[in-house]
């Protein structure tokens, strides 16, 4: 890693929109990956996202039903 301390604050600014920029992608893959990961543990369970989402699964679930 860099030390920060000997950049000018041009360079600094430029190295914080890099790094927002970056977060933004990472959010973004990041969410995307578990997405995905939540897709396939859903449909490997014979559910869809929408029934694991749903009050009546939380119920069936508090009841044992």
């Amino acid at each position: 890693m860099n030390d920060l301390s000997k950049l000018s604050l041009s360079e600094l600014h430029k190295l914080d929109s890099e790094l927002a920029e970056a977060i933004k992608t990472r959010q973004y893959l990041d969410i995307s990956k578990a997405r995905e990961q939540i897709l396939y543990i859903a449909q490997s369970a014979g559910l869809s996202v929408k029934e694991i989402l749903s009050d009546k699964a939380s119920n069936r679930a508090a009841t044992g039903l």
